[in-house]
């Protein structure tokens, strides 16, 4: 073959590889990586973004209005790029000095160069976000995101909990609530027009919902600031002041104290405990104001009257125990309306005594004392019931008629008081009335019954006469409001120690009560662990004076007697 048809093969050969190769590139383009390249061509006019519905907000009432409890604000939040920096080490002692943060771990951090984001600090001060921004430093950015802000710092601190760094509820209402408040996050569709990035029609609504409270505002704050006043006055370690309505199962107000305040939760990480409401997620033994229970159930059994008569010898002895009264008192004989005005624990035996061991234990599961209120608040804890007493132990039920040898939470108490005054309705305790959601439908709250006739009208007509008497004339005579009949028991309980038995000197204080005694509008539950005076009628009493006068004016709650003699506010 000749050299000039070699050369004419490989040039044919030359062209058909090369016609090979770029039909090839066209089979690939159009067709094999056809869709990829149409979606990078879009990505020129489209942009796809993750975007945060802001959390939902929180009302209370003022009087004929709400009020914000719990709104939202825009912080600044200062992060970085690492890749993008320039001088880790210039920029570490910069920003270490802006914003007081550890220089080394800054330079670690700032080394990493894979790492696309690193969060410096959330919640910035206008300060800060100031010199950030002068600095003009490559690499470290500023970004507005939107945070729970609490107008009222910590007034209700403890019954509203708080929201973490991750816009997740923890505690309280925030806690339970979470998920309903919480805003969606979504990914939104963004196309480009003549002027930038716009919003399709593709976005939806991320919004949170709003909470409105059963609190009132202004009694939330009435109790708090009695709890600071007893607290300034005689210390203790904790107290709760709980405001119910009987006839709903409403709570009007829930103080905590000590509190916090949400909106820097941080400062508190060191103290755990007072993140937690005592109200109901902590035990407690009740004492005396339990008598009351005990009484209603023996009257409602028709085993005693108010008039029934029982001869106290100051003691009695049960099995290998011996109870006495307060102060090793002898009261001879008893009526039990006496037992209840003097507090008389051997009065309380006798009462529960009357009733069949396991009547009365199914009337305690009636009441509500073998489980959960079912309150909408995060973290509620179960009663606590020794097995001795499910039993139908003599020398349980005994201890259990004057509140010692049973563990429970104010709240439930307070569920059981308002029993007592409403005509036997055990109602489900709720803080939450109203839910908004986003697209501007309401779901309304309304009261739920639990149980019905767990002591008839009759019974809670008498209690209620008993429990005024208590007020009138008994232990609990500093509780009694000027103008008003009210009704209630204190009780002190002394503390266990670790070892079995009782310590004398620390205790738990209570006033369990409600107003107006005869048509009660609310149930109030005052109580201290350990506080500095020897009994509940010297701590919890007077308080319940002061905060029954603040409700019967901001209520508008006509008088029903004279002056009493003697009473002052």
């Amino acid at each position: 073959m000749k050299v000039g048809s070699w050369k004419s093969i490989l040039i044919l050969v030359f062209f058909f590889c090369i016609g090979a190769i770029i039909t090839w590139r066209l089979f690939s383009i159009q067709i094999l990586k056809g869709s990829l390249y149409k979606v990078l061509a879009k990505g020129q006019q489209e942009l796809v973004q993750d975007v945060s519905g802001n959390r939902g907000k929180i009302f209370c009432h003022d009087k004929d209005e709400l009020s914000l409890l719990v709104s939202n604000r825009a912080f600044a939040k200062c992060y970085a790029v690492p890749a993008e920096i320039q001088d880790d080490n210039q920029t570490a002692s910069l920003v270490s000095q802006i914003l007081g943060l550890d220089i080394e771990e800054l330079k670690t951090a700032f080394s990493n160069k894979e790492n696309l984001y690193y969060p410096l600090k959330e919640k910035i001060s206008d300060k800060e976000k100031e010199l950030i921004e002068q600095s003009q430093l490559k690499g470290i950015y500023l970004k507005n995101e939107t945070y729970p802000y609490y107008p009222y710092k910590d007034i209700a601190g403890t019954l509203l909990g708080f929201v973490d760094k991750d816009q997740n509820g923890k505690y309280g209402i925030q806690g339970y609530y979470n998920n309903t408040l919480r805003g969606k996050e979504e990914f939104v569709k963004k196309e480009k027009g003549i002027l930038g990035y716009f919003f399709s029609q593709e976005g939806k609504n991320i919004q949170g919902s709003d909470l409105i409270l059963t609190v009132d505002i202004n009694i939330q704050k009435k109790a708090e600031e009695l709890l600071r006043e007893v607290y300034d006055n005689i210390g203790y370690t904790e107290g709760q002041i709980i405001v119910m309505d009987p006839n709903s199962g409403k709570i009007i107000a829930l103080a905590d104290y000590p509190s916090y305040d949400p909106n820097e939760y941080s400062k508190y990480s060191q103290n755990f405990e007072i993140f937690q409401n005592g109200a109901l997620q902590k035990l407690y033994e009740p004492g005396s104001v339990f008598k009351a229970i005990t009484m209603a159930i023996a009257l409602n059994e028709k085993k005693v009257t108010p008039d029934t008569t029982y001869q106290d010898s100051g003691y009695l002895k049960i099995d290998r125990w011996t109870i006495k009264n307060y102060n090793d008192k002898v009261y001879g004989t008893c009526t039990m309306t006496k037992v209840l005005e003097n507090s008389i624990n051997t009065g309380a035996v006798f009462a529960a005594r009357q009733v069949p061991k396991n009547v009365y234990i199914k009337y305690l599961e009636n009441f509500g004392f073998f489980e959960k209120t079912g309150v909408d608040i995060a973290g509620e804890v179960s009663d606590k019931i020794s097995s001795d007493l499910r039993a139908g132990r003599e020398s349980s039920i005994a201890t259990v008629s004057f509140g010692q040898g049973i563990s429970i939470t104010p709240l439930r108490l307070a569920v059981s008081y308002c029993a007592l005054a409403n005509g036997g309705k055990i109602y489900k305790p709720y803080i939450v009335e109203k839910i908004i959601n986003p697209d501007g439908t309401i779901k309304e709250i309304l009261p739920q019954v639990l149980s019905e006739n767990i002591i008839n009208q009759q019974t809670s007509e008498l209690i209620k006469k008993m429990l005024n008497s208590v007020t009138e004339i008994g232990f609990s005579k500093a509780a009694r409001v000027s103008g008003y009949y009210v009704a209630g028991k204190t009780g002190t309980a002394q503390m266990p120690t670790k070892g079995g038995g009782y310590t004398d000197s620390e205790t738990w204080q209570t006033f369990a009560g409600f107003g107006p005694a005869y048509d009660p509008k609310f149930v109030a539950i005052i109580k201290f662990d350990k506080p500095g005076v020897k009994e509940a009628s010297i701590s919890a009493a007077p308080i319940f004076s002061k905060l029954a006068k603040y409700i019967f004016d901001y209520w508008q709650i006509p008088t029903q007697r004279d002056d009493l003699k003697g009473v002052s506010q």
